[in-house]
């Protein structure tokens, strides 16, 4: 994912130095959300950005890992594990919202983390840095960890393994237009 600086003073917080960072993320449940009241907000510390309430309980920032190597054409997904403060969340943990008991799935959907400098009042003043997936989520009575993974084009993608019923070759798959024999 290629990285677009906000136009709104980004850079300027960045060059000061001795800055204080807000990570903020964007949990989705079910279909990616339009609105903050389709994801769980989330963050290192806590802030309002726009009008949604981005709760601090990330216990410490995120480290984004992953690797390319052009010269032997392999790359290694990026995954982060993040550990959350099980607090009080819409009169309950917020292990009962995530693990399901709101009704809502989190697993296998979008999140997306941004890097605020001070004085971000919308969220596009922050740096988008990540868009992953949820693959995992434990958790014990006071803290929740969750397991994400590069959301990828391509993920959940099935390739058709249909085979001839005569010869048993493998069928083409094909992709646009074309004409077939």
């Amino acid at each position: 994912m290629s990285l677009t600086l906000p136009t709104t003073g980004y850079d300027d917080q960045v060059k000061l130095g001795n800055i204080i960072e807000n990570w903020i993320m964007q949990v989705g449940f079910d279909n990616f959300p339009t609105s903050a009241a389709e994801f769980l907000p989330i963050s290192l510390h806590p802030t309002t950005i726009g009008s949604v309430y981005y709760h601090g309980v990330v216990q410490k920032s995120p480290t984004i890992r992953n690797s390319m190597d052009l010269a032997t054409s392999t790359a290694k997904s990026g995954n982060v594990t993040l550990s959350l403060n099980n607090i009080q969340y819409k009169g309950d943990d917020l292990s009962a919202e995530l693990f399901s008991t709101s009704g809502r799935n989190y697993i296998n959907r979008i999140v997306k983390i941004y890097s605020c400098m001070p004085g971000a009042t919308a969220l596009s003043d922050c740096l988008q840095v990540a868009n992953l997936r949820l693959t995992d989520m434990s958790h014990s009575d006071d803290t929740i960890i969750m397991r994400l993974v590069e959301a990828r084009p391509w993920d959940f993608l099935t390739v058709p393994n249909e085979k001839t019923t005569e010869l048993l070759i493998d069928v083409p798959v094909s992709y646009g237009q074309f004409n077939g024999n």
